[in-house]
């Protein structure tokens, strides 16, 4: 059952559509960036925490904290992402080490699966934004390029590499798809000067944070449409593979490990031999040990999070003991609530599950593209109601096809004793 959510998560979103989000509530906005630091600090932001209560799920705090779905799992290992215990407090991995890139306009560290965001008219602050990035296959490219146009509303030119993938997984695609909520490019495009590349939107936010476009950047919508209006056609954009990374601030020596791209035995030892050449290059400047245990629990851990790691620095318990604590926002703006269960057509899945694999998989279907409007009685699931056969059929098929799930349509004669059984758990 571990590896049908594994699937229902990385399947859903690289297939499916879902509507377009509100906006991230505004007055969050400025705790997260600008991120300004001190001229000479490479460290940028403050971590957070915050308490979980029943039915938060960590796709729902990501969302909100403008943080991807990889960096909130990688920050907190062992917290269930989709049935987390109510009362667990969480870490918001909102602090950064910038990458050794120049400072000028867009740069996106791809491990970090995140974009640093450097305007022309603040040349001491740094905007932060959590990106979706190429899947194996389909690597976003590395290198310096520019925004060559700038469109909102744009059209999806659909390149023909993608109509044939579709086409042989039995889900044609137009040569183009018009503007509106079934266009994976969202409402803001910025076109590289790499033919076929962007820094979009997406009608998949849920996939923000995760390796899994076909090369283009993706952002959440309410991050690109901050960031639209602050580029210009001609911003610098540099895009790097630097999962291992150190920095200093206010003193300190930090290192903040992500999962390398490629795990093949000789990058990793590449990578190492540069992490402890950079630190032992700032001992001999400072004078101030290195603590290289630390160093080599971080590289094994990769959380994601900047880590002190001299040996007069506190211990990290005491370390991530400081950072701030978040109120909970009460409620998520941007959370999906199916509609109420009536009268239609549904699908129901028979896959067998325990309730609490049920309580995961409805909070999941919940998160993909399209939203699935999926209840649960118990451990069974019924996703719908829908107008008509036809619609139910269509998520039968892609149930079966994409997450091999068994599944069944209930008409709305048959349906009767499960609307009943809905009615009860609402």
């Amino acid at each position: 059952m571990r590896s049908l959510l594994f699937l229902l998560l990385s399947l859903f979103l690289v297939g499916c559509q879902i509507p377009f989000s509100p906006p991230r509530s505004s007055d969050l906005a400025p705790e997260i960036h600008p991120l300004l630091p001190p001229t000479d600090d490479q460290v940028v932001g403050r971590l957070g925490r915050l308490r979980l209560r029943s039915g938060d799920t960590l796709a729902d705090v990501a969302r909100h904290f403008g943080i991807g779905f990889q960096a909130i799992q990688d920050a907190n290992p062992g917290v269930d992402p989709w049935l987390p215990t109510p009362g667990t407090e969480i870490l918001l991995p909102l602090a950064f080490i910038l990458p050794d890139a120049p400072h000028q306009g867009i740069v996106i560290n791809l491990p970090a699966m995140r974009l640093f965001h450097f305007p022309e008219t603040n040349s001491t602050g740094v905007w932060s934004y959590a990106v979706g990035i190429g899947r194996d296959g389909w690597n976003t490219p590395l290198g310096r390029t520019r925004i060559i146009e700038k469109k909102t509303q744009p059209r999806w030119v659909v390149p023909e590499s993608i109509r044939r993938e579709h086409a042989r997984k039995g889900d044609p695609l137009p040569k183009v798809v018009p503007p509106g909520p079934d266009n994976p490019l969202g409402r803001h495009a910025l076109r590289l000067g790499w033919p076929s590349y962007l820094i979009h939107g997406t009608n998949k936010p849920y996939g923000v944070g995760l390796r899994i476009s076909h090369g283009c950047i993706r952002l959440y919508p309410e991050d690109i449409a901050e960031l639209f209006p602050q580029t210009q056609v001609g911003t610098p954009v540099t895009i790097v593979n630097q999962p291992y990374l150190a920095g200093w601030r206010e003193g300190q020596a930090f290192v903040q490990i992500h999962r390398p791209l490629d795990q093949k035995g000789k990058i990793l030892k590449k990578l190492w031999h540069a992490l402890k050449k950079r630190l032992e290059e700032y001992e001999s400047r400072t004078g101030k040990p290195i603590d290289w245990q630390r160093v080599e629990r971080a590289v094994a851990d990769a959380r994601g999070i900047p880590l002190p790691v001299l040996r007069s620095s506190p211990s990290w318990d005491d370390y991530l003991a400081q950072a701030r604590r978040f109120p909970h926002p009460g409620t998520w703006p941007e959370k999906y609530v199916p509609p109420p269960p009536r009268p239609g057509w549904y699908v129901t899945i028979e896959t067998p599950m325990t309730e609490t694999t049920a309580v995961k998989l409805v909070a999941m279907l919940h998160h993909q593209g399209p939203p699935l409007p999926a209840h649960r009685i118990g451990d069974h699931i019924l996703v719908g109601p829908y107008a008509d056969k036809d619609q139910a059929r269509h998520i039968e098929t892609r149930l079966d096809r994409d997450l091999g799930l068994a599944s069944r349509l209930v008409s709305p004669q048959r349906s009767r004793h499960f609307f009943r059984s809905l009615i009860a758990t609402q």
